[in-house]
């Protein structure tokens, strides 16, 4: 046995080391910009953090080749020749696998994160598939079945079809939003085990081969434990398994259990104190750095408040007011703002009356953050966040927080919001968007699951939106949010085709809702409501398209994913595009000075842009704000970024990391800066520890 295991160690080993090199490979040839030494580094990290996981996974493997086959070559193990000592255990083993199988698989649907669940399942079955198929010939070989080969297939297609049909079953949403990379690592581990075993072997004793793959998995180890959070931080963002092992690797070694690990770039500075973690309070002057950033100073900015400023119209109006959100719509795929293609044709030509805003920042890459700042006025973590039952893995927007239908509802609108029943809308998630509605519609079906969405519902609920409108009374509050443009994107009936790949049909999912709008339009000025009415149109966030090596959105804070098309109509007011960098928390206080709703707009935050009407610049001082993200149901993965044109400061708690980029000259942001080294950075990283000691521990919530 212990020859067979070595054998089939040498082989195991030299496959999982040229799988951990080819995961390397696609983890630094996927940013054009990354130089050849950072490239090659990227290599050696990738085999020095999968050196542990993968030398285990080799021994267990060729442990189990050697117990349940009495064979030297690892394609005599595959040729199905068990042996007889191991067979009670595989016949136990059997149920228990497909057991467990149903097990992980119905587990996965706890994760919020679709890809995460679909890694999970993929690997247990694979894992399952590979395990069954020897197990398999051992039962048979242990029933001295007549013809065992058949016996053994027989077993093998009806654990693979099990596995296939779990995977599909609960992981087909997630498996379609994955890394085409992920499949790489596995691919080369399959075909280098059988050309170890036919071609290596032959050549170099066994022993020498564990020697020599042990050497560089330590080496590479040594490389990878030596650079810290760097190199941990780049795996995550860019490896296609980097990322789960690093985040199984940091939950491990959280010792003090307070959501942050020491190592790996987690960014607990304290490890073993749970007291002490980057969600933690600041508490000023106590000898202690609580929140792991900034020291002990407590550098609390002052809040905010809008300046109310000159009149817009010179008196309060009772114009009607509506709000479209459209998902992912980005800024330069709207052909009213910068796109090539002609995507928005209904809104270009309604963007020659309107102020145009080339440089709108969502205050958050995902929808329910950045909804939520967008009525609230609030940065994410300046909301109250309340905690729910365990059982809704969310978080409800307190009561406490100000929030626009309400207000307006207080004042005398008639509110509506026309919206589909996504989670985040519905009582399953209980978010509280429908706080201040009278009329809260979610009853369009939407087809989404795990991050992916099917169908064109924006038709249905702009004829509820219509049909709502024709009975209200004046002045009303209207709120639509159309899907259209998330993932998955499909080419729409009757839009124009602009290609085949996923950024024309994007394009033309997005001319779709356009066109939709057209009727809404067309509606608002059959009911003679539009020349009444106050209109703003903009994405939830923006959408990646591999910048950065990420695709969709909620991952990062680079311009892509939190640049939005937006425009705001108001009636009598001259149109004109505005490159002035605002944001989310912007748009409540600017609707109210609109409207000259002084009440409203003093329980507000952000700031006014109603100067930017009267052809004057915002005030110097309220010039930056704050974009972020986190987990919305614990507060962790947490990064924010201030943004003062042309600069933008980003953290990621992750290793406490902070990067500088000068937009006027690296509008890509593929040049990050050190911000201790330039002296533009000082004040910018003032306010923004000043930001992180006020506002950061409000995400987390009462526990």
């Amino acid at each position: 046995m212990s020859r067979a295991f070595i054998r089939q160690l040498a082989v195991t080993a030299t496959a999982f080391g040229t799988a951990s090199f080819a995961e390397g490979l696609c983890a630094s040839w996927g940013e054009p910009a990354a130089s050849l030494t950072e490239r090659l580094l990227r290599v050696a990290w990738s085999v020095g953090l999968l050196a542990l996981p993968c030398a285990l996974l080799a021994a267990a493997i060729a442990w189990l080749l050697a117990v349940l086959c009495d064979e030297d070559s690892f394609a005599d193990a595959w040729r199905l020749r068990p042996s007889r000592p191991a067979l009670p255990l595989a016949v136990g083993a059997l149920s228990l696998l497909t057991l467990a199988e149903y097990g992980v698989a119905l587990w996965s649907r706890r994760f919020h994160n679709a890809e995460l669940a679909a890694v999970l399942v993929a690997l247990l079955t694979s894992a399952a598939v590979l395990v069954l198929t020897v197990v398999g010939a051992a039962v048979a070989r242990w029933l001295r079945a007549g013809g065992s080969r058949r016996v053994v297939w027989a077993v093998s297609v009806m654990s693979f079809a099990l596995a296939l049909a779990l995977l599909v079953s609960q992981s087909w949403a997630g498996l379609v939003q994955l890394d085409a990379c992920l499949a790489a690592a596995p691919l080369v581990f399959v075909l280098t085990c059988f050309a170890a075993d036919r071609w290596l072997l032959v050549r170099v004793a066994p022993v020498k081969i564990v020697l020599a793959a042990g050497a560089v998995a330590l080496a590479a180890a040594a490389s990878f434990w030596g650079s810290g959070a760097r190199a941990a931080t780049m795996l995550a963002t860019h490896g296609a398994w980097g990322r789960p092992v690093i985040v199984a690797l940091r939950s491990v070694s959280d010792f003090d259990r307070d959501g942050y690990s020491g190592l790996l770039g987690g960014g607990d500075c304290a490890p073993f104190d749970r007291r002490i973690n980057p969600s933690a309070v600041e508490v000023p002057n106590d000898g202690l750095d609580n929140n792991c950033v900034g020291g002990d100073a407590g550098n609390a900015v002052e809040i905010r408040r809008p300046i109310w400023g000159a009149s817009v119209h010179g008196s309060p109006t009772n114009q009607n007011v509506v709000i479209v959100t459209i998902e992912t719509l980005r800024h330069d795929h709207a052909s009213f703002v910068a796109a090539a293609r002609d995507t928005t044709p209904n809104l270009r030509q309604i963007a020659a009356s309107s102020l145009v805003f080339e440089r709108m920042y969502s205050a958050a890459p995902y929808t329910r953050l950045s909804l939520a700042s967008l009525f609230s006025s609030l940065a994410p973590s300046e909301i109250d966040w309340q905690l729910l039952a365990p059982e809704k893995h969310m978080r409800h927007i307190s009561p406490r927080t100000p929030w626009l239908p309400e207000l307006l509802a207080a004042r005398g609108y008639e509110t509506i919001a026309v919206l589909t029943n996504f989670a985040a809308f519905t009582p399953q998630e209980d978010i509280g968007f429908e706080r201040g509605f009278r009329h809260y519609d979610v009853s369009t079906a939407l087809t989404y699951r795990g991050g992916t969405m099917w169908g064109f519902p924006a038709a249905e609920q702009v004829d509820k939106a219509l049909a709502y409108v024709e009975r209200a009374k004046r002045p009303f509050f209207l709120w639509l949010h159309l899907f259209e443009p998330h993932f998955r994107y499909e080419q729409p009936p009757g839009a124009p085709v602009f290609g085949a790949d996923q950024r024309a049909r994007y394009d033309a999912e997005i001319w779709h809702v356009d066109a939709q709008l057209g009727r809404l339009f067309q509606g608002l000025r059959r009911l003679r409501a539009w020349d009444d009415t106050v209109l703003f149109v903009t994405g939830d966030h923006g959408e990646a398209f591999g910048e950065h090596d990420d695709r969709w959105h909620g991952t990062n804070l680079f311009d892509p994913q939190v640049r939005p098309a937006a425009l705001l109509r108001v009636p009598g007011v001259a149109g004109k595009r505005l490159d002035v960098s605002v944001t989310f928390t912007d748009v409540a206080p600017t609707l109210a000075r609109v409207l000259g709703d002084r009440e409203t707009f003093d329980q507000l935050r952000g700031r006014s842009l109603a100067p930017l009407m009267h052809h004057r610049a915002l005030p110097a001082a309220q010039s930056g704000f704050v974009v972020e993200t986190f987990n919305i149901e614990d507060g962790l993965a947490y990064q924010a970024a201030l943004v003062d044109y042309p600069l933008k400061l980003v953290y990621e708690e992750a290793g406490q990391r902070f990067a500088l980029f000068d937009l006027a000259h690296d509008a890509r942001e593929q040049q990050p800066l050190d911000p201790r080294s330039d002296p533009r950075a000082s004040p910018l990283l003032r306010e923004l520890v000043g930001y992180l000691e006020r506002a950061r521990p409000r995400v987390l919530g009462p526990r």
